[in-house]
């Protein structure tokens, strides 16, 4: 087991004053069988209360508003997990071919997260060498095409710095 002490910062920097801010974050780390979050904390700048739920996924939802005007805004969320000892993947992972027998069931399940969007379009041509060298990496399962993938990724991607502001432009 490792513990780890964790502390994200965001901050905010305005053109012109701003008051009535209203905001969510979701920063505080999950509790669950693969690690235990023993502490967290969560601070303004400008000051203020938060309000905390569970979404409908079992993540922590933090709310807060800052009435007072302000140029700035920064969050801070600070954390202590303790990771537990992962088990090996199990020997059978799912066949991509069995995989693809579920698909309507796990689209219709899962459908928040896959459903294409003007920002991750399901049919870019450029995917296709992608998946298809994934395939061939991998041993015909779930786990071995998503370790392949992951690797491709890794190794082909380059992050380009504020790609996603001209995406978004383009997009409007």
């Amino acid at each position: 087991m490792n513990r780890y002490h964790f502390t994200h910062v965001t901050e905010f920097h305005y053109d012109a004053p701003v008051s009535e801010s209203y905001n969510e974050v979701c920063m505080r780390p999950m509790h669950d069988d693969k690690q235990s979050c023993l502490s967290f904390r969560l601070t303004t700048s400008p000051g203020s209360r938060s309000t905390a739920y569970r979404d409908a996924f079992g993540n922590w939802v933090h709310q807060f508003n800052i009435l007072s005007e302000h140029r700035h805004l920064t969050v801070e969320a600070e954390s202590v997990v303790l990771t537990h000892e992962e088990p090996p993947p199990a020997n059978g992972s799912i066949g991509l071919t069995e995989l693809d027998e579920q698909q309507d069931e796990l689209c219709e399940e899962y459908f928040d997260f896959v459903a294409p969007t003007p920002y991750v379009p399901h049919d870019p041509p450029e995917l296709d060498e992608l998946v298809q060298l994934a395939e061939q990496a991998g041993e015909g399962t779930a786990l071995s095409f998503a370790e392949s993938a992951s690797d491709l990724i890794h190794r082909q991607f380059k992050y380009v710095k504020a790609a996603f502001a001209r995406i978004s432009r383009i997009c409007s």
